[in-house]
């Protein structure tokens, strides 16, 4: 379909309007049938038609005068936009003066001169190295002008092939007739040196699909999605969530996970390795399969599930506080200052705070871990506590830890506490929290879920 705009105006430059073009469709194709398309020329005397291809006579209305004959215009599939001036072929009958004639004839005559000169010409030349007919081989090159469209083959069903030049990259173009429609399907880059395949849905080497984008998980927002785990699958980026892993050792709901299954050597065993990135805590899960089949499913030790005491061990996180003496303290990687404290993401809001000598109070959790462990003290190389330490836990969920120097007592045989003490310059106690739950109601703000406090009074005999 081709594009006819422009503005009307007659020999001496004047706008024409208050007139009609009209289009007569002088054959009958696979779209148009032999009618007349009536276009209405604007005020302004502008006019633009949507045509599609075919043989039209056109004719010019002007009210108050009868019709006027412009000529002939032919449309094809490829005809670039222009106006009306463009598209016209040929001058009407009523216009064709002697000088018209005169042209003809001259034109007739130059024609003759140049076919007398040509048959003289090719008479000097050996024809049988010209060609001559379809199949006969061409030697040497085809050179195209910049401004050549290319080369153009034709099917019975209107289809289309292009393959032509386009500013200093080449492309192989397709023309769809059923939709009426040009897609480019191939395309050389000089400025990167690249080849590009265009609106294709697949492209093969020797029958086998290349990889693109998307294959595999590769390159995609999310990986494959995957429904039964269980089957042997292949390497590749799988999009999962965690309720529809059997044996998954995870309480943390259904979660978004990511499976990737590691290539080995042994077509009867592999390792899968399941990042959790939904939950509040990042977990990665990895598990055997053999040919026993796929076994039980392990977590793996991070910094995101573990924590180092201050005696440089390694122990399993949650919400974690080190209590120091003092808020003179500096922040480390994955803790950030709260008073006289580091707290990590997960104890976020709790703060802690110094009494007096030996004595602090912990605010904002509800208390010690429920299960594991909850409170670590320093020791010093041969294993011993650096100095004695009471703790517990109030109706408010308070909870107060209070230190002491060491005292022996002989009638009980143990270690006593002595005088009040402040924790060891440079160590801590690590403290592992229970957290309120946050339940999030809709159009309100969240507010924390009531529980029952824990209540825990201890007083360490391990040093």
């Amino acid at each position: 379909m081709a594009k006819i705009s422009g503005v009307l105006t007659d020999g001496a430059g004047n706008i024409i309007n208050n007139c009609t073009i009209e289009l007569y469709a002088k054959k009958t194709t696979s779209k148009v049938l032999t009618q007349t398309q009536v276009f209405q020329v604007a005020n302004n005397g502008s006019y633009t038609m949507n045509v599609l291809p075919c043989d039209y006579e056109v004719k010019l209305i002007i009210n108050g005068f009868p019709p006027k004959r412009l000529g002939t215009i032919q449309v094809f599939s490829d005809s670039k936009d222009g106006s009306l001036n463009d598209f016209l072929l040929n001058p009407p009958e009523s216009e064709i003066t002697p000088a018209i004639l005169q042209q003809v004839v001259n034109a007739r005559n130059a024609a003759k001169k140049s076919a007398d000169d040509a048959k003289k010409w090719a008479s000097t030349i050996d024809t049988s190295k010209l060609v001559k007919k379809s199949g006969d081989e061409i030697t040497g090159q085809m050179r195209f002008s910049p401004t050549s469209y290319g080369i153009k083959f034709f099917h019975e069903n209107g289809n289309e092939l292009v393959m032509r030049p386009s500013g200093d990259s080449f492309i192989y173009a397709y023309y769809n007739a059923e939709l009426d429609k040009w897609a480019n399907k191939l395309r050389y880059v000089s400025s990167s040196n690249t080849w590009r395949f265009e609106n294709i849905d697949d492209v093969t080497i020797n029958n086998k699909s290349v990889l693109k984008k998307g294959d595999y998980g590769l390159g995609s927002n999310t990986g494959i999605p995957v429904s039964n785990l269980d089957d042997k699958l292949e390497t590749a980026f799988y999009f999962t969530t965690t309720d529809k892993i059997n044996g998954l050792p995870f309480n943390g709901g259904k979660s978004t996970a990511s499976l990737l299954p590691l290539p080995t050597s042994s077509a009867t065993w592999g390792v899968e390795m399941l990042s959790v990135i939904n939950s509040k805590t990042p977990k990665i899960f990895y598990r055997c399969s053999t040919s026993r089949g796929k076994e039980n499913w392990y977590e793996a030790i991070t910094t995101a599930n573990s924590t180092v005491d201050s005696n440089g061990f390694l122990k399993k996180a949650s919400p974690i506080l080190r209590l120091f003496a003092n808020d003179n303290i500096e922040e480390v990687d994955g803790f950030k200052k709260s008073g006289c404290a580091l707290v990590n993401d997960l104890a976020s809001g709790v703060t802690a705070t110094r009494i007096e000598v030996g004595h602090y109070e912990i605010h904002g959790s509800l208390g010690f871990a429920k299960e594991g462990w909850y409170i670590t003290l320093p020791e010093d190389a041969n294993g011993n506590k650096k100095f004695f330490a009471e703790y517990s836990v109030d109706e408010n969920n308070i909870i107060t830890v209070k230190t002491y120097t060491k005292k022996f007592d002989f009638e009980s045989c143990q270690i006593v506490a002595g005088k009040p003490i402040d924790i060891t310059d440079g160590r801590w106690i690590d403290v592992r929290l229970e957290m309120p739950v946050i339940e999030v109601i809709e159009n309100e703000e969240p507010i924390p879920s009531t529980l029952n406090p824990v209540i825990v009074s201890e007083v360490s005999d391990d040093i």
